[in-house]
């Protein structure tokens, strides 16, 4: 009888641990195998990963392996076990296990995240009341607007006045072209891609002055590279420009990155192993017809998003750090004395980019290799009517609270105004106790207005919602 019994049990513990494997399989082998302390350190880009699955599954398999695991604040410096990365990037959860004596990367598996049904058309509700109703035409309807679906960036397409805007919302796979008015976000259309691939970036602008807004859509196909026995991901970046929303026609595929900004037009393209190639180049226009330019344009060494051109041609506003931006002259590609900008503006990680390594290297003792690296497009930069640039500040979340729910902080839309002597940041348009993902200025005569882009997650998984808010 007893040993029926410990059969019944050794089989138990060999279905629960095969369980699990069938899961997270490398994890699981990983963790099996790894000789070093059973100390693991969870790292995250989620606002409460105790209540998400994929953070459960994970803490219960390294935990039934005999691990202790700490969040990553309360680590400290020292640490020689396993890191758990774990990352949500819109439609997808990404797990990695560092070994954190040489920082390598010794497993790596993605999953679909667990709302990946298609959304729903886009209509709106008001989660908020108006703080005063609409009392003519000429307003927008006030409070949040929660929308459907998982839209990460937007572009206004047509501004008539102060109460009718149309915008495009794009997501991925998916282009949404709406109306906001005083009866809220209406739907128009629709459109998907040629092809099934993920959201980077949308711009528009009337650029031939016929009164209808060119629209450049950027999106990336994440194609599985066979590297020997495995396989990585390598973004291959598809460029629509112009593209029909109206008749979902998209026109030519330049395969780089797009952007429109002061009148123009521009593209970069991507290398086999390089996230963006050397050079930003114009388009000119023939006619009806666009045609990419081969002299570049002095974008002082940085890549396309990373700068925005200052008034006068001399100067750009350059991200020099994931949070800090600085003033760069054209000519010498260094920062202008006065030109750094002293305050912090927060740690942002936009749609990302994967870019297969030009030499994957096995890691000693183990059968896996890193095929790819994700880069992270930085946040929107524009410049309004009056030659000043906007932004976002990314509030400041407390990380002592990384496992405990809500966030801390607020993002707003800031102002940078530069005078030749030194760098200022104003704050025209109040902070929101939510991640703004993107933001686009409904300008007529003067900066007046702003729309924002809001997510309760900071990779724009979570709910969605439109809030326009005036400057002040």
């Amino acid at each position: 009888m007893k040993r029926l019994i410990l059969l019944l049990l050794v089989w138990n513990m060999l279905f629960l641990g095969a369980a699990f494997g069938s899961e997270w399989p490398q994890v699981e082998k990983i963790a099996a195998e790894f000789e070093g302390p059973r100390r693991a350190i969870l790292r995250n880009n989620l606002e409460d990963p105790l209540s998400d699955p994929t953070t459960q599954s994970l803490l219960e398999l390294l935990l039934g392996q005999g691990f202790i695991v700490v969040p990553e604040k309360s680590a400290g410096a020292e640490h020689k076990g396993l890191i758990l990365d774990v990352r949500r990037t819109g439609t997808q959860t990404i797990v990695a296990v560092i070994r954190a004596t040489d920082g390598a990367i010794i497993a790596f598996e993605r999953r679909d995240s667990p709302s990946t049904a298609a959304p729903e058309p886009i209509r709106s509700t008001a989660t908020t009341p108006p703080k005063t109703p609409p009392s003519e035409p000429g307003e927008f309807l006030g409070g949040l607007l929660e929308i459907p679906g998982k839209p990460l960036r937007l572009a206004v397409t047509e501004y008539l006045n102060r109460g009718s805007a149309e915008l495009l919302l794009l997501s991925d796979g998916r282009i949404d072209r709406v109306r906001l008015s005083a009866r809220g976000v209406e739907p128009l259309s629709s459109c998907e891609p040629p092809i099934s691939a993920r959201a980077l970036h949308v711009d528009a602008a009337d650029l031939d002055g016929d009164g209808k807004s060119e629209v450049a859509v950027v999106m990336a196909e994440d194609q599985r590279e066979i590297v020997g026995r495995h396989a990585g991901i390598d973004s291959r970046i598809h460029g629509w420009f112009p593209v029909d929303t109206e008749s979902c026609d998209f026109v030519s595929d330049f395969h780089s990155y797009l952007r429109i900004f002061d009148g123009e037009s521009f593209f970069q393209g991507r290398t086999s192993f390089e996230p963006f190639a050397d050079g930003v180049f114009p388009f000119s226009r023939e006619g009806n017809q666009l045609r990419p330019e081969e002299k570049s344009v002095p974008w002082a060494g940085y890549d396309i998003y990373h700068a925005t051109p200052l008034p006068g041609g001399n100067e750009v506003l350059a991200w020099v750090e994931n949070n800090r931006l600085a003033v760069i002259s054209r000519e010498s590609r260094r920062i202008l004395p006065g030109g750094r900008l002293l305050e912090d503006l927060g740690d942002f990680e936009g749609p990302g980019v994967a870019v297969r390594l030009k030499d994957p290297e096995y890691r000693t003792g183990f059968d896996d290799m890193v095929a790819e690296e994700f880069f992270f497009l930085p946040r929107r930069m524009t410049r309004g009517m009056g030659g000043k640039t906007y932004t976002i500040d990314r509030g400041r979340r407390m990380p002592e609270l990384a496992l405990l729910g809500s966030p801390s902080g607020r993002d707003s839309v800031v102002r940078l105004s530069w005078n030749g002597r030194s760098l200022d940041l104003e704050r025209p348009f109040p902070g929101v106790d939510y991640f703004i993902l993107d933001f686009a200025l409904l300008e007529r005569s003067v900066d007046s207005a702003a729309i924002l882009l809001l997510n309760d997650k900071p990779d724009g998984s979570g709910k969605a919602w439109l809030l326009i808010q005036d400057a002040h």
